[in-house]
């Protein structure tokens, strides 16, 4: 199909007026084009510009001459269908896709040359060379003059740049099944109106034109690298209430939302075949539904809960943390076992010559999301430090290669650990015996609970009949997971304002409970802090969540302190005085301790 640029006269000047464009004074530096649009005009050249857009995307450029003194660039968005990564291949090359993923590499801007300016070392000439291939091409000889040397200067400040930008996207976690590698493709911006559309860890759609290049100016592969030469790119804000919702699938979570055993439905749908862990499967649906994070101006308050699962080999933890992760409808996986700081959090590496990018880790790439860290005490002490930060402040730091950035790591962390001698003493403080934990970290965790293999023979004929579906199995409702996905994700978008009866309970509970430590004729340890005032808060909020409410009652707040009581009375307990000492998490040494040293 021939297209020209005469015929995109009556549609730019239709379509500039439509989205309100002036067509006098200052036009615009870019024209964004909806797809639909053109569709509606002329659904041939909609179709031609997928099939050809190097040639149509040329000639609207030319059309805007109409209209303006110089070509302005054209964008295209809103086409009807994306291509997964991973399907990504030679059908598609030269044609226009859009694309959707995580941003996971970035390569600070670099300038590209257009116009190459060379001067002839023998008669002082100059030419002017248009650079169009993916290497620079010098002219072969001088010609002027019947000059023949083919020896030459490269003019940088006479030639002409623009900025250029190289990234990486890979496939959403939410996208992948169990199991699955995510697929990359390379994206390259040729256009300084997009550069820096994206940073590390960004939700991306972008539409541009798969392209291949060589490893080299002078190589004889046959096999090509691909690229996308982005078109338009759009960055989203990460919220998992994006995920699509059909009107169907909505009332359905209404439904159930209204239903008023939800929280035992959910409860039952985390892990069915695990046995037990009741309470911790509790925590966990609460971990799943978040808090609401508040931004006091000076300092932000993490909406999102930390858990972490303490306890002996075979109880479990594993498969509690792939199971959530996979239930999350943002979640990732990974193991403290070879795992870095920099796969955590983000690391910068260099990727050819002095060309140094920023890339993307775990905890970053599951942003608004939930990371599950198997292992964690198996981790290098150096490595542990990095998520710190990212833990109580949500936010990764890098500095590095001249490269200082700040990228959101909004991820809740459910982390599961070993004692240092395989198996739990009740006897020692959690402290004790997780030592390579450090207290700095195990204060960030809201809630910590132990997972103990009891020898009890009720218990064991119990697990041992779950285990070999011994006998008829009780036949439990559940949640189907994609709907539970999709469940999590609506309620997610809710953000329940706390009552003054919720906030007059908690407030009443943490007074009483510090109320021990007022007592001046016994010096007592501490049993709670304010830290575990707004851990109360963060739960107290996603129980409510979880039944799509829009505030928070006394209710959420009991049952916060409910759960909140079970993991102090689990890991805060000091075993030589048999009663509650925070400090335990807070500081690792007990009150019974610290008097030991004051004595000395």
């Amino acid at each position: 199909m021939s297209i020209k640029a005469d015929d995109f006269k009556d549609f730019l000047k239709f379509y500039l007026e439509k989205s309100d464009k002036s067509l006098v004074g200052v036009f615009p530096k870019t024209i964004v084009i909806d797809y639909k649009d053109l569709d509606e005009w002329n659904p041939k050249i909609a179709e031609e510009l997928i099939k050809n857009p190097d040639n149509v995307l040329d000639e609207i450029e030319k059309a805007t001459k109409n209209h303006s003194k110089e070509r302005v660039p054209v964008s295209i968005t809103n086409l009807p269908k994306a291509v997964g990564l991973s399907k990504l291949g030679s059908k598609y090359l030269g044609k226009l896709i859009l694309l959707k993923g995580i941003v996971n590499r970035v390569i600070p801007i670099r300038p590209m040359v257009m116009v190459a300016v060379y001067e002839c070392k023998k008669c002082g000439e100059r030419k002017h060379e248009q650079q169009e291939e993916y290497f620079l091409v010098p002219p072969i000889k001088c010609g002027i003059n019947k000059c023949r040397s083919r020896k030459f200067r490269f003019l940088e400040g006479e030639s002409e740049f623009i900025d250029v930008q190289e990234l990486s996207i890979q496939e959403k976690p939410e996208d992948l099944s169990a199991g699955q590698l995510p697929s990359r493709v390379n994206l390259e911006i040729q256009r300084e109106d997009l550069v820096n559309g994206a940073r590390a860890g960004d939700i991306v759609d972008i539409i541009g034109i798969l392209r291949t290049k060589p490893s080299s100016s002078s190589t004889k592969k046959r096999k090509f690298a691909m690229f996308v030469d982005v078109n338009y790119i759009e960055a989203f804000n990460k919220e998992v209430s994006e995920m699509k919702i059909t009107i169907e699938e909505e009332q359905e979570i209404v439904s159930l939302g209204m239903r008023g055993d939800i929280y035992e439905l959910i409860i039952q749908s985390i892990a069915p075949s695990i046995y037990g862990n009741h309470h911790i499967k509790e925590a966990i649906m609460y971990l799943l539904f978040g808090g609401v994070e508040k931004d006091k101006g000076d300092i932000k308050i993490r909406g999102e809960l930390n858990i972490l699962l303490v306890g002996d080999p075979a109880t479990a933890k594993s498969q509690l943390l792939q199971v959530t992760a996979s239930i999350s409808p943002r979640g990732l996986y990974t193991s403290g076992r070879g795992t870095t700081a920099a796969g955590l959090t983000a690391a910068v590496n260099k990727v050819e010559g002095d060309i140094w990018a920023l890339e993307a880790g775990a905890m970053v790439l599951a942003d608004k999301g939930i990371c599950c860290i198997d292992e964690i005490d198996k981790m290098n002490d150096n490595d542990r430090v990095a998520i710190h930060e990212a833990m109580e402040q949500h936010k990764v730091s890098i500095n590095k290669a001249g490269i200082n950035a700040r990228l959101n790591a909004r991820t809740a962390v459910l982390a599961a650990a070993n004692p240092d001698f395989g198996r739990y003493d009740p006897n020692k403080t959690v402290t004790e015996q997780i030592t390579k934990l450090p207290v700095t970290l195990l204060s960030r965790f809201d809630l910590i609970f132990l997972m103990r293999d009891k020898l009890k023979a009720d218990q064991d004929a119990e697990l041992s009949a779950h285990i070999l579906e011994i006998g008829e199995r009780k036949k439990v409702e559940m949640i189907p997971r994609d709907l539970m996905k999709k469940y999590i994700a609506y309620a997610r978008g809710i953000k329940p304002v706390m009552t003054d009866g919720a906030k007059n309970y908690l407030s009443n509970f943490y007074q009483e409970m510090r109320k021990v430590s007022h007592n001046r004729i016994e010096d007592v340890p501490v049993s709670i802090t304010p830290r575990q005032l707004e851990s109360l808060m963060r739960i107290t909020e996603a129980h409510a969540k979880i039944a799509l409410k829009a505030e928070a009652d006394e209710s959420d707040a009991e049952a916060a302190i409910k759960i909140m009581k079970i993991s102090l009375n689990e890991i805060g307990i000091n075993p030589e005085t048999g009663k509650l000492d925070v400090d335990i998490i807070t500081t690792g040494i007990p009150k019974t301790t610290r008097d030991k040293f004051r004595l000395v």
